[in-house]
């Protein structure tokens, strides 16, 4: 049948669920800190708040 999966990606789909139909991974308890991680998030979070500040001076105009 056209439709059928062939084994490779049965095999790639069984591997990448669990039983349940959850997604295999790592549970967020069970992953370690990273600091690079929480650098680059506070990074984004400094952007997004100076780019959002800067289109609320803009729209306010010249004092």
């Amino acid at each position: 049948m056209a439709g059928d999966l062939s084994e490779a990606d049965t095999r790639s789909r069984d591997e990448r669920f669990l039983a349940s139909g959850d997604e295999a991974g790592t549970a967020p308890e069970d992953r370690r800190f990273r600091p690079d991680v929480e650098g680059l998030r506070a990074v984004a979070v400094i952007l997004v708040v100076l780019t959002t500040f800067r289109c609320v001076l803009a729209r306010r105009g010249p004092p």
